[in-house]
């Protein structure tokens, strides 16, 4: 006869009931012999058969094991359940502590596990529950675990464990995970093994890396090691044990149950590190008020001394000071104020600082201020104030808003000067540079028209065309001068050239005397010579204590010769055949205006003519100083223009006429000199032999 069933028996997979309900079957029986008969169908699980152990015996030592089993499970589950909640609220007093909240959910996980495994507890509450839900259930409480416990030992030794394994992992359970979601049970029951397999490697590895941090005392990881090797060996004998190769029972919750005491014991720890470091801390605390207490009273003590010195400061201030309420009423003036406004303070106290208005200052200066100061900022002016007495006066203030630690303005404070000599003396500055600048207009004028005249008294032109020439000066006017003597002989032609030592006016007058006595010269120009001794006794009586270098020369290109006379001046360059060099005479006799002429022939240094044949092509280059003596603009140690370079430019142009040649020397200067201006008079000219 049919004694039990468990679930629906049925060689049709359509009529059959999985159950994996269990029962204590008790029979009555007077012989001694009985036959028991199982019929088992299974379409829907890998494992063939009855899922566990029948056990046989008497009713009472039955029910004892059954009371045994079901009262070991319900005390497990209890120790998990106030474990699960107890890391719950740690996890939420410490929620940077990741471990914790892994740590509940392992311990809800095993809750669930001893529900749907051994006795099956769940299962004998709600004997009609789903089957294949309940297995899905029982599985995936034992695939979570793992990602589990990989995010609490992650979270328990930071950085010692690789984030790519805890990664892995992820993958691979959430891989576990969702086919057992996904597929019915006939198919996600065939993949425990795999999983197995994946799980022991992992418990290596975690047992692996737990060793070696025990080798380098780190801390705890002893305890760790031990408790998670139980575990594991917890876990190995329950995979032998549902795979039939056992008959040990399930050990895996009373190995965790283990590993909970571990990790209590390390709580324990830590709380009792962190209480006596707590301990040391209020020690520490105690001492550091008792050190704070003192410091206070003694930053008072200095801060009193400091207050009454900072009041004394202000009172004794050399300007006004002003403090008012934020309606702009005063609360508090200085001596100064009372000194220079000659109110008393109890005479201003409570009122507003517009007493002191004039009257003549626009009500848009008093506008902006308030909006200045009202808006927290810092305004500074002047005003154009009234003292009691009626009396005007200057003040230059600054005014600023005073804040309370939230930001709010409290006060506003003012710092005023007497500025009123200081006005006087400006104004009276105002007009004296109004005169100077009408008295520069009026030099500037008679500079400019100095100007137009010196500029008049030099050439425009010359009669040969084969003459060049460039002119620079300094200031509007300048000290170098230069003409052209023509002679009834168109063939000849008389070149001048001088340079006064100094410039602006002084020097400009004795350019103007130079060619005034250039005209008077008559017949002494027709000799260099003569034409020198002529100006040097004439210019030494008016020179303002000024020298003057001086060439003059006659070049006659009928016979190609040039007759010179030097005082003091710059020796002239000739380029022949593309090579330049100087046209230097043996005989150079001193500056115009140092000796008189008697004193040059005692001395031996009275000026004579030299005489120099010239060839067809041949150039001649007259210049003043100021070419040679060009630096560039702004630049220290920096180096001149210089003869030199002169030299190399006139030979690498060689072969320009003279106009092209003297441009080219005017790109050179300018390219030296960086800008269109220059520190002294430059003259040049350029003769060309044909």
């Amino acid at each position: 006869k049919l004694i039990e069933e468990t679930g629906k028996f049925s060689t049709n997979k359509k009529y059959i009931i999985p159950s994996w309900e269990r029962k204590e079957i008790f029979i009555e029986n007077n012989s001694n012999l009985i036959e028991l008969v199982f019929q088992v169908a299974n379409f829907n699980h890998r494992k063939g058969g009855i899922e566990d152990s029948i056990y046989f015996g008497y009713e009472k030592n039955i029910l004892k094991q059954k009371i045994n089993n079901t009262f070991t499970e319900s005390i497990s589950c209890g120790i998990f359940l106030i474990m699960m909640l107890y890391h719950f609220y740690l996890y939420f007093r410490r929620k940077s502590e990741l471990g914790f909240l892994n740590f509940a959910f392992l311990n809800f996980l095993f809750i669930i596990r001893i529900l749907f495994t051994g006795e099956k507890l769940f299962i004998n509450f709600f004997p009609n529950f789903n089957w294949e839900i309940a297995v899905k259930i029982e599985y995936l409480s034992y695939y979570m675990i793992i990602p589990l416990f990989i995010n609490y030992f992650y979270d328990m030794f930071k950085y010692k464990f690789p984030k790519i394994i805890k990664i892995l992992v992820h993958i691979i359970s959430g891989i576990f995970i969702n086919i057992v979601i996904f597929t019915p049970v006939k198919i996600f029951s065939n993949i425990l093994i795999f999983h197995h397999i994946y799980a022991l490697l992992l418990c290596i590895y975690i047992i692996y890396k737990l060793f070696i941090l025990t080798i380098k005392s780190y801390y705890n990881a002893l305890i760790l090691l031990l408790s998670f090797t139980f575990l594991m060996l917890a876990a190995v004998n329950d995979i032998l044990y549902n795979n039939g190769i056992i008959r040990t029972g399930l050990f895996f919750p009373y190995g965790f149950l283990v590993f909970i005491i571990a990790q209590s014991y390390l709580i324990s720890l830590k709380l009792i590190n962190a209480l006596e470091v707590n301990e040391d801390l209020v020690n520490k605390l105690e001492e550091k008020n008792v050190e704070l207490k003192k410091w206070y009273e003694l930053m008072s003590e200095q801060s009193e001394e400091k207050i009454t010195m900072l009041l004394s400061a202000i009172e004794q201030a050399g300007e006004s000071i002003v403090i008012t309420d934020i309606n702009g009423n005063i609360e508090y003036v200085n001596k100064k104020f009372t000194e220079v406004s000659g109110y008393s303070f109890d005479e201003v106290k409570g009122k507003n600082p517009r007493i002191l208005k004039s009257g003549y200052q626009p009500p848009e200066v008093y506008e902006n201020l308030w909006k200045t100061i009202s808006n927290g900022n810092i305004w500074r002016g002047e005003f154009l104030n009234k003292k009691k007495n009626g009396e005007l006066y200057w003040e230059e203030a600054t005014i600023a808003p005073i804040k309370n630690k939230k930001g709010e303005i409290i006060n506003y404070y003012a710092v005023k000067q007497d500025i009123t000599e200081k006005k006087k003396i400006e104004e009276e500055l105002k007009l004296k540079n109004k005169l100077l600048e009408d008295r520069n207009y009026e030099i500037e004028n008679q500079l400019d028209l100095a100007r137009n005249i010196q500029k008049n008294l030099l050439p425009s032109k010359c009669v040969w065309s084969n003459v060049a020439f460039y002119y620079y000066p300094m200031d509007k006017i300048g000290g170098d001068f230069f003409d052209f003597i023509n002679f009834r002989n168109y063939n000849q032609l008389g070149i001048f050239l001088s340079d006064v030592s100094g410039h602006g006016i002084p020097a400009a007058l004795i350019t103007a005397m130079i060619k005034s006595l250039l005209l008077q010269a008559g017949s002494n120009r027709d000799t260099p010579s003569l034409l020198m001794k002529f100006l040097n006794e004439t210019v030494i009586a008016q020179s303002f204590n000024l020298f003057t270098t001086a060439y003059y020369s006659i070049i006659n290109i009928q016979n190609r010769k040039i007759t010179i006379c030097n005082a003091g001046h710059n020796y002239p360059f000739l380029i022949r055949n593309n090579e330049v060099s100087y046209l230097k005479n043996n005989i150079k006799s001193p500056p115009l205006a140092i000796f008189s002429n008697d004193e040059l022939i005692s001395l031996g240094k009275i000026y004579q003519d030299e005489i120099f044949n010239l060839e067809i092509g041949d150039k001649i280059i007259f210049y003043t100083d100021g070419l040679i003596d060009i630096i560039p603009y702004n630049e220290i140690n920096s180096i001149s223009f210089g003869e030199n370079k002169l030299k190399e430019i006139l030979k690498q142009y060689s072969n320009l006429n003279p106009q092209n040649l003297v441009e080219k020397i005017k790109e050179e200067m300018l390219l030296h000199r960086k800008i269109n201006s220059f520190e002294d008079d430059i003259c040049i000219i350029c003769v060309e032999i044909k």
